[in-house]
């Protein structure tokens, strides 16, 4: 248990790489890791084909509970679109320790981040803000885009 909380405190993305990995292997997917940093934290094999994950973890913010704040570097996905089957892993931690994990699509992390430029207002930073508003049900944030992208439809089914 000392473990755990050690890990979520001082090494938050190790934990979620983690907890993913056993996510996935309990429905029968394979993970690998790159030997190499090319962007890509993790790969999965269903069987079938490859998907190449980036994943982004989170707790909530003491200031805003319930709200998660990924942030998103255009850079990175200029260098992620010459992957096929890209997808953001956004890793939100409950207050229970465990995670809600959301698997977007590169092309829908593009499409948010084009519709926060267009009206790109001064507080507004390159985050894909997230909330919770409910046992796994959350919204998007701001409310110009949640009516675009159902966030809720890309959470990973338990």
């Amino acid at each position: 248990m000392e473990y755990k909380k050690y890990l979520i405190r001082r090494h938050l993305d190790i934990y979620a790489e983690l907890e993913l990995a056993k996510f996935l292997e309990r429905r029968g997917i394979q993970v690998f890791y790159p030997f190499k940093d090319i962007g890509i934290d993790m790969l999965a094999f269903n069987g079938k084909s490859f998907e190449f994950y980036q994943l982004r973890a989170r707790n909530e913010m003491k200031r805003y509970p319930n709200v998660y704040w990924f942030p998103i570097k255009k850079r990175e996905l200029e260098k992620l679109s010459k992957f096929p089957n890209v997808f953001f892993i956004l890793c939100a931690l409950k207050r229970n320790g465990k995670f809600d994990f959301f698997k977007l699509p590169l092309r829908i992390v593009k499409k948010y981040i084009k519709l926060k430029e267009k009206k790109r207002k001064k507080e507004e930073k390159m985050f894909l803000e997230i909330e919770r508003i409910g046992e796994r049900n959350y919204k998007i944030r701001p409310e110009r885009i949640r009516k675009l992208i159902n966030i809720n439809s890309y959470l990973f089914k338990i």
